[in-house]
């Protein structure tokens, strides 16, 4: 490891999964972001060209791809080897991190819906899908995950996508903001929408939309400053129309659900963003041996000493 390892009480297992992971995110994924990143048009992170197909090949062959997804295992040795993974695929690049970490965030909610020919198409290992979490609304931002806000239960903040029961459908109309991660090329969407506006944002449902089905629009990805290797993108539901048995989640439990995936969501990100850090200290400290100021390099200079070390 480029730092002194400090982690104790690793298993022999953890480490070397730890080391196989650190492996591919300096090979594969700090290259490939890189690269990514100076790409002038968003369009291109994505194209069938890009190189980001090939990031996604590489890590669908390695095992740390389905842990996530894999239900035997214990559930404490899978929540530390989570974060192990987190940390050392953002050290790499956090964006390409992020979207392989939403590749599989699909698969549980198919599972759960229990609908065959959903588990055929999207949960097998061998044929890799991409999920993505289509949650904030262009007009409410984090309006629509405050749970413990007045706002959450208030009726007069209408939605910008709803769902309405149709016979044995549900009808999906609307729009999701641009910051959907994943999203423009996304093969199954997790959609956290409104279904009983008469509840506010707490009377909604989790639904699973193919993203080929008639009606789903998505306009060309989100260009960003910084993070682009990361594909983000709005998306439409013009009229998309889905079988009851696509709601995973109804109004009764539907705060619960959103709590327990904000709590899963926001540990990851800690963990991603660790590997951030570390990553940019790493840079800070190669840079300090190498700029010379004064006749020295500056890591020697007890003001950047105090910052650094």
């Amino acid at each position: 490891m480029p730092l002194t390892d400090i982690e104790l009480g690793l298993t022999e297992e953890e480490k070397s999964i730890r080391d196989v992971t650190h492996r591919f995110a300096e090979e594969v994924l700090r290259p490939a972001g890189r690269a990514l990143d100076r790409l002038p048009d968003p369009a291109q992170v994505i194209a069938p060209d890009s190189i980001l197909w090939e990031v996604f090949e590489k890590y669908h062959a390695l095992e740390i791809s389905r842990l996530a997804t894999d239900n035997e295992m214990d559930p404490v040795a899978k929540a530390r080897l989570m974060a192990i993974v987190n940390e050392e695929l953002s050290w790499g690049d956090v964006g390409l991190a992020i979207s392989l970490g939403l590749c599989s965030f699909h698969i549980p909610w198919i599972e759960q819906s229990g609908v065959p020919e959903l588990i055929e198409r999207y949960c097998s290992p061998d044929r890799p899908t991409i999920g993505c979490w289509a949650l904030t609304e262009p007009d409410h931002g984090s309006d629509t995950v405050g749970l413990t806000e007045p706002h959450f239960h208030d009726p007069s903040i209408k939605a910008n996508c709803v769902a309405r029961k149709d016979g044995d459908d549900y009808v999906i109309s609307g729009q999701k903001a641009a910051w959907v991660s994943n999203g423009s090329i996304a093969d199954m969407i997790v959609l956290f929408c409104t279904v009983d506006q008469n509840q506010g944002f707490a009377g909604g449902g989790a639904f699973l939309v193919p993203s080929d089905l008639p009606g789903v629009v998505r306009p060309k990805p989100l260009d960003k400053i910084g993070q682009r290797s990361l594909n983000q993108g709005e998306i439409f539901f013009e009229d998309v129309r889905v079988p009851a048995s696509y709601m995973v989640v109804g109004p009764e439990f539907y705060s619960l659900a959103l709590e327990t995936m904000l709590a899963h969501a926001n540990a990851a990100m800690g963990q991603l963003f660790v590997g951030v850090a570390r990553a940019a200290l790493e840079h800070a400290i190669a840079y300090s041996k190498e700029r010379i100021q004064g006749g020295k390099p500056i890591a020697e200079h007890q003001s950047v000493k105090a910052r650094l070390f």
